[in-house]
């Protein structure tokens, strides 16, 4: 299952959403498709990544323009045990 459209993480009610779907679907994995900029603004989004290996973050680089800066950024979210490729 994918969340995606717009930005799913400027939503305010972004993880009661996410904690519902993984809830009502526990054995799908649940892929968050996001540009990346709000990764560090939604509140509890590292710990519920860390506690939920059916939940997968996916980041979209639209512009190339911003590739340096959305890279440090999730680089400066995600902290080991999480694995990521870039």
């Amino acid at each position: 299952m994918s969340i995606l459209g717009g930005e799913p993480l400027l939503n305010p009610d972004f993880t009661n959403w996410l904690l519902g779907i993984t809830a009502l679907w526990p054995t799908t994995t649940c892929r968050v498709i996001t540009n990346g900029f709000q990764v560090d603004r939604v509140k509890n989004l590292y710990s519920i990544l860390l506690n939920n290996r059916k939940i997968q973050l996916w980041v979209g680089i639209h512009n190339k323009k911003y590739k340096k800066d959305i890279i440090e950024l999730i680089k400066q979210f995600l902290v080991h045990p999480l694995k990521y490729n870039f």
